[in-house]
């Protein structure tokens, strides 16, 4: 008896575990694709918008370069340096969690 009543509590205290580690972001894997979301998005989305609106130009406006191939690389430039921008904020307020001594949620 004494035993099941054991393996019970070991059980119960995994179970609540569990479900501490879901609810905290920090933990959860969940939440690190989320922000390689973020990140993918912010430099996938200026660098596709930078090329269609290079390639209306192309059809629109003939010219010796290519504003497709340029306006890529705008966007793509763009897509990292708000990425990188965002990191860094990112890593600031975790700095400031941290100084004070705060769980970050």
């Amino acid at each position: 008896m004494e035993n099941s009543d054991r393996n019970r509590n070991a059980k119960n205290q995994k179970q609540e575990e569990n479900k501490k580690q879901f609810r905290n972001p920090k933990n959860n894997t969940l939440s690190h694709f989320g922000v390689l979301g973020i990140i993918g998005w912010s430099v996938v989305t200026p660098t596709v918008l930078g090329t269609l609106f290079g390639r209306w130009l192309d059809v629109h406006t003939p010219s010796k370069h290519s504003w497709t191939i340029s306006l890529l690389i705008a966007g793509l430039c763009f897509g990292i340096f708000t990425a990188l921008r965002w990191i860094e904020k990112q890593q600031q307020q975790i700095a400031k969690h941290k100084e004070k001594g705060e769980k970050r949620v």
